[in-house]
């Protein structure tokens, strides 16, 4: 991977980790969602009208129309996830897409599952296991698996992870054909027309209210959602889609820290080897699988 692809990668995964601290610490996830997105059209429209060029090719309005749908979608489980569960244990487990595109490449174009493939999603389902245990005796070490199906948390974060692994595929193949920040700018907007006439029906009030506490907080999770973002975008026209995923993930170990240092959230150290565990795994997925 080149140097400059490297860092575009690292700083958009610094980025993400901290838009999700901020995200985590509002009262309204959801809510704080829809604003900063807001927030983030408004700062990126003139950039958007200044590299806008249409017509754009009708195949891309067929991905983006895919791709807002699904990115609704992603906005619901992910503020779910975090109304449930900790930034240091749902993060994690949200940014475990790399599994998904290697599941995907696999079962559907009919791609041939590498040794390093199958260790990797070992070592990532390993991981994710370390994450949430709180000790060794016989029912602590039974609780991740039953957790898949009995905590709220854990369920909507690996149903995020196959989210963000769909948008990964997106991403790469659309990048070609239309200008990054155009189509972030497009789809985002989509997807909002999708989700927020949902928000209105209960209410202005509750809306409001989110805005006159949060907002100090709001515009900081625009900009770096934004241009986290676009960053990531940057770096898949650098390098392989596979590459730029994997390292991205590094965003799990920077979601942990500020989920234990900023937030005190338990589990410090288990949590820490269980995400360190997982990038290990994502990196064998798509460097050496």
């Amino acid at each position: 991977m080149s140097f400059e692809a490297l860092w575009l990668v690292l700083v958009s995964a610094l980025f993400h980790a901290s838009r999700d601290y901020l995200i985590k610490r509002a009262s309204s996830k959801l809510l704080f969602l829809a604003w900063y997105r807001l927030c983030a059209l408004l700062i990126l429209l003139p950039i958007f009208l200044w590299r806008l060029s249409l017509p754009l090719p009708a195949e891309s309005w067929i991905w983006l129309v895919v791709r807002s749908a699904l990115d609704a979608a992603y906005i619901y489980t992910l503020a779910g996830a975090y109304e449930a569960g900790d930034l240091s244990l749902v993060y994690p487990i949200a940014r475990s897409a790399p599994v998904f595109v290697l599941l995907w490449s696999t079962l559907v174009w009919r791609q041939p599952l590498p040794a390093f493939g199958i260790v990797g999603i070992l070592i990532v389902a390993f991981g994710a296991y370390v994450l949430q245990l709180r000790g060794l005796s016989a029912r602590d070490l039974a609780a991740p698996v039953r957790a898949v199906v009995r905590n709220r948390a854990i369920r909507l974060g690996w149903i995020t992870a196959l989210l963000v692994a769909a948008n990964s595929l997106i991403d790469d193949r659309i990048v070609e054909t239309i200008d990054p920040l155009v189509y972030l700018y497009i789809f985002v907007g989509i997807s909002s027309l999708l989700y927020v006439p949902y928000l209105l029906r209960r209410g202005w009030s509750p809306i409001r209210a989110e805005w006159q506490a949060h907002w100090k907080r709001i515009l900081p999770a625009a900009i770096l959602g934004a241009s986290g973002y676009l960053l990531a975008l940057m770096a898949f026209r650098i390098e392989h889609v596979g590459y730029v995923t994997a390292v991205r993930q590094a965003s799990i170990i920077f979601g942990v820290l500020l989920g234990t240092l900023l937030l005190r959230e338990p589990y410090r150290r288990v949590r820490l080897v269980g995400s360190l565990v997982m990038f290990a795994g994502m990196i064998l997925i798509f460097v050496f699988g």
